[in-house]
This record gives C-alpha cells, structure tokens and sequence, in this order.
C-alpha cells in the first residue's frame, strides 16, 4: 500500500535558512520517515528561526522558536529540562534519540499545542512572561503525550483512516489522564505547590459542578461523540478533559486507598507501556480497568460503573479521605449563570445554562442583557456580582428579544468555590499516603523560573 512506502523529503531553502523537524535527518536540509503516519506526524519548520538545545540521558532536544518577539529559547532550557526528566522518571527512557519542542509566536491571544510523534508545536503569545507557567505545564502535556496517545494507543488511533473519525471511548485515558498528569508532574517537578496543585485539582471540581452535560452523558459517550457534540455543546456535552482529570484524581486515590498505598496510577500506566505501548499493540480501553484490577487484586467495577460509565458525582468525600483531605466550600457568590458575548448596546447570550438561574427565569439564547438590577450589563459586572448581590437574591433583569424591551426577575443562582484541606483527624496511614501523592522529585517552588 502506498502509505506504507517510505518518504524522503529534500529541501531547497534560501542560504542561512535553518529547518526542525523530528523526522531522521539523512543529510544537509535531507529527511526520511519510514512510511506516510510518520512523515505526516512530523510538522516542519524552516526559517531563521532562534534554536537551543540540551541533553538529557543520551536523548537530544531542540527548543525551536519563531516569532517577531527578540527571544532567547535557552531561557526554556532549564525549565524543559525538568518536564522531561521528570515525565521520564514516571515512563523510564523516551523511545527516540532526539526531540523537537517548536514555539511559534502568533497573536491568537492563548496558548495552543499539538503532540506529535517526535516533537510538538505550542502556539500564541509563547514569549509573554506571565503565561509562562501555562507554557511549560502545555509542554510538559505534550511531552506526556510522547507515551500516552503517540505511541500507547487505543484501537482506532493509528494507523488512521484518514477518511474517516476516529471514535474511541478512551479519550478519558488518552487526554483526560494526560491532564492529570500534568498538574501531578508540575508539582514532582518543583513548578507547583502541594497546596497549589490542590488548589488546582479544587478548581477542576468547580469546572465539573458548572458542566450540566455531566448528568447528560458519561465520559465514555463524551469521548465517542467528541466528533459531534450536537447543537448544545454548552449543555449537552460534557468536557473529557476535566473529568478525565477528575477521574485520574479519583482512580489514583482508590487505588492508594485499598492497597496501603501499594499500587498507584503511576503503576497502571507503566504497566500498559510495557504490554502495550512498547510492544505496539493498541489496547481496548477495557484493557486498562483490567490492568488496574490486576494489580490491586480487586474489582474496581463499582468505580467503572459510576464514573466511567455512569454520570454519578464523584463522592469527594470518600475519595479525599483516602489521603486524609476534606473538600470544603470557600465561599460561594451569586451567579446568573448564562455565557454572554460582548455586543453593541449589551450583552448577548451565547449559552443559558440548563436548570440555571437565568434559564428558569425565562431567558434565551440570543437576548440581549442591558442591565442587570439598576446597573449596566457587562462582562465585569456578571463575572462578580458578589459586590452587589448574594445567592439567592431577587434581581430585574432587563433585556432585548428580537428588537423588543423585556424585564424579568431572577433568583441569582450559587457558584461555590472549593478548598482542599487537610483533615486535622488524618491518621498516620492517611498521612503518608497523602505525602507519597504530593512528593516532589525537586525542591518545590510557586515559581517556573529557570534553575540554575
């Protein structure tokens, strides 16, 4: 079959011209991929672009930037230095000799990445100091990425038809785990706190309260139709990303929990490397609740139906104490909860949030806020309503329907906001399970400043 040929690409550049790519070099400006899902999975970039590099046992990494911003990619240097060791130390070796971490300066507003077989591509605003630290938890995502989803796969995730979907329901292992391994691995690498990053995990929390889709659908049907969502993306579907953060929360935890913190996630994922992704061999996503059954020695159906396949809360309550933590409510503001889009003359509504305050009130998609009480509607004033209002209070609304002037009252709804705290109750085993969790590799630090 034509794809399986392999491809040699030369390039005629413009002298001075530098290209990076993760593809095998195979002379001056020469390249070769062993088939086409290599050769396309290998994004190119040629020009005079800024280039640093580093070693870490024996694999090389080229930091590549491009952008109008003067910008020294060294400055990434010690920083990524961490991320890989640090995801390394959780996998063992990358599978390759060298490694391309691309960053292309635009001006989309936010950051963006893409994983690749041998490399990656993170995009926006790359060089603004105070999204730094959301570029380095992007590429240590993306490096994640290296093992879990580029090469530990699930059936349908490679070789592509690239004619058709891709439907899995591992989504919530592929994306979902990779993000909380993100936040877990931010913090083994000094980026984070262990109060940051249960700061972090809190806030995750919060994103799920604030998704109806998730009583909708349950996270293996949220990953088969992430190719069509439906016409309420915004109520209907549920985000795989947060709960499959969650779920990675949840599972590491119960896992910790019923083995005396004998068997961890860690050990799941290392597992399905050694059966799967080093042999290449696509895995069934039963095959990883089978795994994690196998080495705690337990059923782990009762989980599986309610938060893989069911659309239960997570009972945070029981999850938490495995490590001696509690969940506790901060404070909780009043909200209309409703999505609005900055417009001429108000604000108009892009999502009503099913069951929500304004929902129940009679407000639609498509109506125009112009005030809310006796204040101007704007995106300041409904993002903190705190200053004016609590859960619960009655307000006037007055908006625009289709070119006519309406006013209604609104019960404001609640958003509550989460802390994750220790239990002053906590047991020596609850305690060293919660210190086993949150240990870092390095000297921890609210800071990505590069180490010296």
């Amino acid at each position: 079959h034509k794809q399986d040929w392999g491809v040699e690409l030369e390039i005629i550049a413009p002298p001075g011209w530098r290209v990076a790519t993760g593809m095998e070099p195979t002379g001056p400006l020469a390249y070769r991929a062993t088939d086409y899902e290599e050769f396309i999975d290998c994004p190119l970039q040629a020009g005079n672009f800024a280039l640093a590099e580093f070693d870490v046992d024996g694999v090389r990494y080229e930091i590549v930037y491009e952008g109008a911003t003067a910008f020294d990619p060294q400055y990434l240097a010690a920083p990524l230095e961490a991320v890989v060791t640090t995801v390394s130390d959780l996998w063992g070796k990358p599978p390759l000799s060298r490694y391309v971490f691309m960053y292309l300066e635009t001006d989309a507003g936010f950051l963006n990445g893409l994983e690749h077989r041998n490399s990656t591509i993170i995009t926006g605003p790359v060089t603004d100091p105070q999204l730094l630290s959301g570029l380095i938890g992007m590429s240590m995502h993306e490096f994640f990425h290296l093992w879990n989803v580029k090469r530990l796969r699930p059936v349908g995730f490679g070789p592509f038809d690239y004619t058709k979907e891709a439907h899995t329901t591992a989504l919530w292992v592929a994306e979902g785990l990779t993000e909380y391994y993100t936040d877990l691995l931010m913090m083994r690498a000094g980026f984070h706190s262990a109060e940051t990053y249960l700061a972090g995990v809190a806030n995750y929390v919060q994103q799920l309260e604030n998704m109806p889709g998730r009583h909708n659908m349950s996270i293996e049907e949220a990953s088969w139709t992430t190719w069509h969502f439906g016409d309420d993306r915004w109520n209907g579907a549920l985000n795989y990303y947060v709960k499959g953060y969650l779920v990675g929360v949840a599972l590491d935890l119960e896992l910790r929990g019923r083995s005396d913190n004998q068997v961890t996630l860690d050990d799941v994922m290392r597992a399905m490397w050694d059966a799967y992704g080093a042999t290449g061999i696509a895995y069934d996503p039963k095959d990883v609740c089978q795994m994690a059954e196998k080495l705690l020695g337990e059923d782990l159906e009762e989980f599986w139906s309610r938060y893989l396949r069911g659309k239960e809360d997570f009972d945070w309550d029981r999850l938490l104490a495995h490590a001696g933590l509690e969940l506790r409510v901060r404070d909780a503001v009043a909200i209309l909860q409703v999505v609005p889009k900055p417009v001429e003359g108000g604000l108009r509504l892009e999502n009503v949030v099913a069951g929500g305050a304004a929902q129940e009130a009679g407000l639609q998609i498509g109506d125009v806020l112009v005030a809310v009480g006796d204040r101007r509607a704007t995106t300041a004033l409904l993002a903190d309503l705190r200053g004016y209002h609590k859960p619960g209070d009655e307000v006037e609304v007055t908006y625009f329907r289709r070119d006519r002037l309406f006013r209604c009252p609104v019960k404001l709804g609640k958003q509550a906001h989460y802390t994750i705290v220790p239990d002053p109750k906590a047991t020596p085993a609850q305690f060293a399970l919660r210190a086993d969790w949150l240990a870092p590799l390095f000297a921890r630090a609210d800071t990505v400043a590069p180490r010296a």
